[in-house]
């Protein structure tokens, strides 16, 4: 089985430009290849209501997050900001 595998950290302060690039940089790995791994430290918290740019693009792109717990936990805050990405046709066990 062959895939593509990326990690990505986005500082939380970065410009709202990066998803666009973070985007289209999917785009283009799952042009070459369907079976596709994203992860990293994203800085969006996927639990969060507000935050819709990950979202967008998981949905734009027919991704998983297989990543379903906590990825960070403070004594003022509980967030997802490390998830798994994966085409959907993709299976892993995690």
């Amino acid at each position: 089985m062959f895939f593509l595998l990326r990690t990505t950290y986005r500082p939380p302060n970065s410009r709202v430009a990066v998803w666009d690039d973070f985007n289209v940089s999917i785009e283009r790995a799952m042009e070459v290849n369907v079976t596709t791994v994203v992860l990293g430290d994203l800085n969006e918290n996927l639990l969060s209501n507000n935050n819709t740019n990950l979202k967008n693009i998981i949905l734009f792109n027919n991704l998983d997050n297989v990543i379903k717990e906590l990825t960070r936990s403070t004594a003022t805050s509980t967030t997802l900001i490390d998830p798994i990405l994966v085409s959907a046709t993709t299976k892993l066990d995690v």
